[in-house]
C-alpha cells in the first residue's frame, strides 16, 4: 500500500500525526522548536487565511516561525518558503513597524525561487527529524559511483532471486544474534525509496564489516539475494560517504 506523507500544516494538522485514506499528515508536535503553548495557540486560533493573519493572531517566537516556515507548515497559503522568510525578515527589521507588513496596501512580495528538493529535505530533517518531500536517499548522488550501474531497488529483489546484487538503504532496525558456536552475527532491516528489505550478516562478514554499523547509514550492501527473493545475505558492506552527497 502506497502511503503519502504530508507536511505539517497550520490549518490542517492536529497535534499528533493523523491518517486519512492513503495519507498521513505530520502533526505539529513533530516540529522540534515548537513549544507546547505555541502549538496549542495555533490549534485554538486556526484557520488562518494568510501569513499576515497568522502573525496578527499568533504569538510565537522568531525561531518557532522559522521552523514552521522551513518545514512547510505554511505551504497551503500559496506563498513559497523564500517569500515567507522575506516577510518574516521584513517584519523583524527594527526600522519598520509591524503595521507596515499588515497595511491594506502591503509591500509587494518579490518573486523568489522555490527551494530545491535538496534544500527541502535538509530543512525537514533539521526541523522534523524526518523527510516529507522525498526519501532521504535523494540527498545522495550515485551518478559517479563505480557501483551505480549495478545497484537495484528494494522492490526488485524477486527479479534477482539467487543472484548477486547491490542495494542501498537506511537501516531502520538491528538485531544481534549468536550462532551455535557462539559467534556474533547481525540481522538488519533496511529501506530505500521503494521498499524495506532484510539483510543478514553471518559471522565472517560481520567480523569484517560490523564496526561500520554504528548508526542508520545509509549503507551500500553487496550480497546474494535469497531464493525466495525477500532478503539479502551480505558479502560486502560500505557506508555511503558524505562526499558522495549532492553538493
Amino acid at each position: 500500500m502506497n502511503i503519502k506523507i504530508l507536511p505539517p500544516d497550520i490549518n490542517r494538522s492536529d497535534e499528533p500525526f493523523t491518517a486519512h485514506h492513503k495519507t498521513i499528515r505530520v502533526g505539529l508536535s513533530q516540529i522540534k522548536k515548537l513549544k507546547k503553548i505555541s502549538l496549542d495557540a495555533i490549534l485554538n486560533n486556526h484557520p488562518y487565511t494568510s501569513f499576515a493573519d497568522f502573525m496578527a493572531r499568533s504569538e510565537v517566537s522568531l525561531s518557532e516561525l522559522e521552523s514552521l516556515i522551513r518545514c512547510g507548515a505554511f505551504s497551503s497559503l500559496g506563498v513559497n518558503k523564500a517569500g515567507l522568510l522575506w516577510q518574516l525578515k521584513l517584519h523583524h527589521r527594527p526600522s519598520l513597524c509591524k503595521q507596515a507588513l499588515f497595511a491594506p496596501v502591503s509591500l509587494q512580495i518579490p518573486k523568489l525561487a522555490d527551494d530545491s528538493l535538496h534544500e527541502n529535505l535538509l530543512a525537514e530533517l533539521e526541523c522534523l527529524d524526518l523527510t516529507v518531500s522525498g526519501h532521504r536517499l535523494n540527498l545522495y548522488s550515485l551518478q559517479n559511483h563505480k557501483l551505480s550501474q549495478t545497484i537495484i531497488q528494494g522492490n526488485q529483489l524477486e527479479n534477482f532471486s539467487g543472484r548477486l546484487a547491490t542495494l542501498i538503504g537506511w537501516a531502520i532496525t538491528f538485531k544481534h544474534a549468536r550462532t551455535v558456536e557462539n559467534e556474533r552475527m547481525k540481522f538488519m532491516t533496511l529501506e530505500d525509496a521503494t521498499a524495506t528489505f532484510e539483510v543478514t550478516l553471518f559471522p565472517g562478514v560481520y567480523k569484517q564489516f560490523g564496526h561500520l554499523l554504528y548508526d542508520h547509514g545509509p549503507y551500500i550492501i553487496r550480497g546474494r539475494i535469497d531464493p525466495e527473493g525477500d532478503s539479502v545475505t551480505a558479502l560486502w558492506l560500505k557506508r555511503l560517504q558524505p562526499v558522495e552527497r549532492l553538493a
